[in-house]
């Protein structure tokens, strides 16, 4: 017999499957965009910054990922998304409760690891493990989280100086995810300070374009609409709308920055070419924040406008002393910031625009900006500072590149007098070769003997022992199949030829020197005064000048002379 009743259940069980289905496929698409965007971020790290191994990238980023995943979902989720609607923090429900909405929690992960991973753009591969580990817990445990609170569920969506009705507005997370990950990177930057680094970028120029593109596919899943339909910025299902300002804008602002380096006679090469990729990924941030409610011609104003500032950006950036080699400032800090202080003035309402109203939703936009800014600014800046007392905010390999920017910028804390006669204890002295054998000790200079300890600790365990042997007048005779030491810092007393001042100098190793010597082309022969320790180096080795672009050789039929007298200060020791 046909069970009426039990077709009816299976229809009713059927129909409560179709209501779920869009849900769980929404997390998994947003999930899935999420990794893929990482995964530029990735590509573009490795692509653009310089480092001696790219190890230390691939490291970083797998610790930033899945720490930030763990400290976000065990700690943060209890500080962004549950309860206390419009206050300053959350309920504090733990994830296991069955009172929270686990929808909204995957989607303010993502917004947290899209923004660590902007940071994470700025300072990749210079950070100490146990700093990354220290920022990924406040960063994704605490803060993050807590401003994803404040402007999603929290005192920011009533606007106090109005009528407490219209908030703040940041529907694709221009200023909540965007700015706060990009300010967060600035904040590294100058923290962390200037770098030299004789290794170049090896990375395939293709694959770092791809590397964008993943980035641009992932951030749409910033802009994917809620489907239980909880109150969140989103899309509210104006899904054409938004890709139709969102291709406006990221083909206006890259066809900006194009036009600025072709009628500024601009060589196209690898790097103006990459800006002119990141010029698309600033495009879609800066209408990030209102995507769902511009009109297309706003969409497309604001695009030509981010890429003239954009360009001009970058080209600041540039040439001071941050290093952000991957333009995540530029991108992502100004133009979010921007997209952010144009939305109030496009807001939805059914009310007729309003210059009074519009002023009052722009204040409390800008009061609320502010806001983020002060929070990152307070906390970060000095959990920074924190890190670098304690000695774990700088690698290895990111404290010899500080220390051989310093030396470069001619930062040495004592005097000429004091480096000469009256070395520092916890200064380094590192002469070019390795200690020279137990014949020579009676004409060694004693401040090499006096620091041999400081020196072994900087040393690369596996680094090789040169052959050397010292004459009579101090010199150290480098021979071509030996092994020199890992890059140094080097600082003349005298002055070189046509060099007036001190040049800073550094040493490479042997692999290093001879690609080096094998790209340059020797073009003009100079002499190098000596000063303290005179190095007799085979002709194929080369020597590089980091105060000019111009590389100093001196080639004879026979050796080069070399001399330095080498200091590094006192500084950071603390090297894992």
């Amino acid at each position: 017999m046909y069970d009426v009743d039990g077709f009816c259940d299976a229809e009713k069980f059927r129909e409560s499957d179709e209501s779920v289905y869009p849900t769980n496929t929404s997390v998994v698409i947003r999930v899935a965009l999420t990794i893929l965007l990482r995964a530029g971020f990735l590509l573009v790290q490795v692509g653009n910054i310089p480092v001696s191994n790219v190890n230390l990238i691939l490291l970083h980023n797998i610790v930033e990922i899945t720490w930030v995943t763990i400290c976000y979902i065990l700690m943060g989720s209890a500080v962004a998304s549950t309860g206390d609607g419009d206050g300053f923090l959350g309920g504090g429900y733990w994830i296991g409760d069955d009172r929270i909405d686990r929808e909204r929690i995957v989607i303010i992960w993502q917004r947290v690891l899209v923004a660590s991973g902007i940071f994470t753009n700025c300072i990749a591969g210079r950070m100490h493990t146990v700093g990354t580990l220290v920022i990924g817990i406040v960063f994704g445990g605490f803060l993050q989280p807590l401003i994803m609170h404040w402007g999603t569920n929290g005192w920011m969506i009533r606007n106090s100086v109005r009528d407490g009705t219209s908030g703040f507005i940041d529907d694709g997370g221009g200023a909540l995810v965007h700015a706060t990950g990009g300010l967060l990177g600035l904040v590294g930057c100058l923290v962390l300070g200037r770098k030299v680094d004789g290794t170049g970028v090896d990375a395939n120029a293709g694959v770092t374009f791809a590397g964008y593109f993943f980035i641009l596919l992932g951030l749409q899943s910033l802009k994917m609409s809620n489907p239980s339909g909880e109150k969140f910025p989103s899309n509210e299902g104006e899904t054409h709308l938004t890709m139709i300002n969102n291709l406006l804008s990221i083909s206006t602002c890259a066809i900006v920055t194009i036009a600025f380096h072709f009628f500024g006679g601009e060589r196209f090469n690898r790097e103006t070419v990459m800006r002119c990729v990141q010029g698309m990924i600033a495009g879609d941030v800066v209408v990030s924040a209102g995507a769902n409610i511009y009109p297309p011609y706003v969409a497309l104003t604001l695009g030509a406008v981010n890429g003239i500032i954009f360009y001009f950006t970058v080209r600041i950036i540039t040439q001071s002393a941050v290093e952000d080699y991957c333009n995540s400032i530029s991108i992502h800090l100004v133009s979010g910031l921007l997209g952010a202080l144009v939305v109030p003035f496009f807001k939805k309402s059914q009310d007729k625009f309003n210059v009074i109203n519009s002023l009052l939703d722009f204040s409390w936009q800008l009061i609320c900006l502010l806001s983020i800014i002060g929070a990152i600014i307070l906390i970060m800046t000095s959990l920074f500072m924190g890190l670098r007392c304690c000695g774990v905010l700088r690698n290895r390999s990111e404290h010899l590149s500080h220390l051989r920017a310093a030396v470069t910028n001619g930062q040495t804390p004592r005097s000429l007098i004091q480096r000469l006669f009256y070395p520092d204890v916890q200064a380094s002295l590192m002469l070019p070769g390795t200690q020279p054998s137990r014949e020579s000790e009676t004409v060694t200079d004693s401040r090499s003997v006096k620091h041999e300890s400081s020196v072994a600790r900087l040393e690369m365990p596996d680094q090789g022992i040169i052959d050397s042997k010292v004459q009579h007048n101090n010199a150290v005779v480098v021979q071509p199949e030996s092994k020199l030491r890992k890059v140094r810092n080097i600082h003349t007393i005298r002055s070189m030829d046509n060099f007036e001042n001190n040049t800073p100098m550094s040493i490479m190793t042997t692999h290093e020197l001879h690609r080096t010597f094998s790209t340059m082309d020797i073009s003009k022969e100079r002499s190098i005064e000596h000063v303290d320790v005179e190095v007799l180096v085979e002709p194929r080795f080369s020597l590089e000048s980091s105060e000019s672009e111009e590389n100093i050789f001196h080639r004879k039929n026979s050796v080069t002379r070399y001399q330095w007298e080498v200091d590094l200060g006192g500084g950071d020791r603390s090297l894992k």
